[in-house]
Formats: C-alpha cells, structure tokens, sequence
C-alpha cells in the first residue's frame, strides 16, 4: 500500500522533474502565465478559437518568446541555428530533434501530472482527446475556470445504449495549471 509520504514524495519528484524540462525548455526565460490574464468564452464555438490573453500584446510576447531568445542569445544561436542564408534560417537538425524529444518527455510527463492530480485516472482515449481550439465539427477541451486549468472531455462508451455521450470534468491544481499553461 502507498502511504501519504510515499505520495507527497512522489507529488514532489513529479513536479521537480517537469520544473526542470521546463527550465530547459524555456532556456530559464520567465514563461509562467498567469490564468488570470486570460479569457476564456465558454460559448464560442467558432473554428479556431480558444482562450486568449486578455491584451493581445500578451500573446504577441508570448508566441515568438523562445525563438526571439535564440536568435537573441549568441551560444544559443550557435548551438541552434546552422546557417542564416539569403534571410531565412536553417536550424541545426540534430539540435532540434533533440528539443523535441525532451518536449516529448515533457508532453508525457504533464500526462503523468493530469492522471496524478486531477481525479481517477483517465483512459488513454480521454487524454489523447484534449483540444485547445475549436475544430470544424468539435468543440475544445481544455478551458479556464476559477483560474484554473479545465479539462473538458466526453465519454461515449456507453452512448450507443444511452444516446447521450458523460462530461468527464477535470480541475487541476494551481501549480499543475502553472505547468500546463506553458
């Protein structure tokens, strides 16, 4: 059996390890927002949308932050970026790849994190349903709520029988939504 300690400890590793991708993935660049500087319309069904800083030079700061660092930061640059021909920048592949499988990491580590915190573990189909934007013929998942971070998804195993598909609501934490919302 798992005693709280065992809990709180592995509560604690969780989040020491994915404060570290972060770390490494932002470059150390201050990159937490603040859930309380977005809007988030519940209603908006619109293809595209999803919840947005509430002054748009939030999100304009918040879109090129990282490559900005890169380009910005001389032993970044030279670690990756290549070459810089006729204007466009070609980035050093390996460099990259290695990015993205730590993002990858990172990815199934914040899945961890949701599974961990927010309730009964969800199925693999629920997790791998998570939108951030509306799509053509279905609505997003993932919204803010009471400053926190709301997973909104659908179960419909059963819908067949019953005809009508279950809201699954997740909230997570303070410090989940923190991490979430990178």
């Amino acid at each position: 059996s798992i005693d709280f300690k065992t809990h709180s400890n592995c509560y604690s590793n969780m989040f020491d390890a994915i404060d570290d991708m972060v770390t490494q993935l932002t470059f150390g660049l201050n990159s937490q927002i603040n859930p309380k500087h977005i809007v988030d319309d519940f209603g908006n069904q619109r293809p595209g949308y999803s919840m947005h800083f509430k002054k748009h030079w939030e999100t304009t700061k918040m879109n090129g932050l990282i490559i900005h660092h890169i380009l910005r930061t001389p032993n970044l640059g030279q670690k990756y970026i290549s070459r810089v021909h006729q204007g466009k920048i070609e980035w050093n592949k390996k460099v990259i790849e290695q990015y993205i499988k730590l993002y990858d990491i990172f990815i199934n580590h914040l899945c961890f994190m949701i599974h961990f915190v927010s309730g009964m573990p969800a199925r693999s189909s629920e997790l791998t349903s998570y939108r951030r934007k509306n799509g053509l013929s279905s609505t997003r998942s993932v919204h803010i709520a009471f400053e926190n971070v709301l997973l909104l998804s659908e179960y419909t195993k059963t819908n067949h029988f019953t005809g009508v598909a279950r809201n699954i609501v997740r909230f997570l934490d303070a410090k989940s939504t923190s991490v979430f919302l990178i």
